[in-house]
């Protein structure tokens, strides 16, 4: 397993769990950012970094790197081109990487037993289902995958699975395959101004190993957060001489 901070807790997506969801509910509701990077908070001695020190996930810069990957997904790091990025066409990052993406704000809200999830650039709305801790049998696959999640002490526990086929759902330059499979750790720190997430992502058709990467998101109630982002394809990808 490639570990940048934290370990990986198998749960296969039909896996069927028992899970205590008596624990306090701890409330994410705010806007985050990510700590550190270019675009991030300013960091004030959080110890760790966007992503790990082993693992890149690329984009804007270039491919990702420091991913164990299969030989298809080598091939696809091969033949890495920057203008394939779909951000350039205004398709969406799929989880983890919304949160990963230092541009940009994260608002979220907790309704009952409904997480919401309002990611500023493209407009992206995720939901994750508080206190279900089995997928139905029946979910149609999707660009986000379908989100379940409970609490475990302080820390919210979510497991995403039923993704579609994603061109670049795993990092920059390589895909993700329906057999992607994701849990997230997000617990609230320093009185409420910081959350420590964690992932950890596996797809057997991309990479041959899970990868686990933590980083820190940042509360910033005075971001200026736009409410409609509204992606041009054109411009997003004038850059490119298109």
């Amino acid at each position: 397993m490639v570990s940048s901070g934290g370990t990986f807790q198998d749960a296969p997506r039909q896996a069927r769990r028992q899970v205590d969801t008596s624990a306090t509910t701890e409330d994410f509701t705010g806007i985050w950012r990510i700590v550190g990077g270019r675009f991030g908070i300013e960091e004030r001695n959080d110890p760790s970094t966007p992503v790990g020190p082993q693992i890149s996930l690329g984009g804007f810069d270039g491919a990702a790197a420091g991913l164990p990957l299969t030989e298809l997904g080598q091939a696809e790091i091969d033949a890495f081109q920057i203008e394939d990025n779909p951000w350039y066409r205004c398709i969406s990052k799929t989880p983890p990487w919304l949160f990963a993406f230092e541009v940009g704000a994260h608002r979220i809200k907790l309704d009952g037993d409904t997480l919401s999830i309002r990611h500023e650039i493209n407009d992206v709305d995720r939901v994750i289902h508080i206190g279900m801790t089995n997928h139905p049998t029946d979910m149609q696959p999707s660009h986000l995958g379908h989100s379940i999640g409970w609490f475990e002490g302080e820390t919210l526990v979510v497991d995403t699975a039923y993704f579609t086929p994603t061109q670049w759902g795993t990092g920059g330059g390589v895909s993700s395959s329906a057999q992607k499979h994701l849990i997230e750790w997000l617990t609230l720190t320093e009185g409420g101004t910081r959350i420590d997430y964690k992932y950890t992502l596996e797809d057997p058709v991309y990479l041959t190993e899970p990868v686990t990467v933590s980083f820190r998101l940042g509360l910033d109630a005075g971001y200026p957060f736009q409410d409609q982002y509204g992606c041009d394809p054109k411009a997003a990808s004038r850059h490119l001489g298109r």
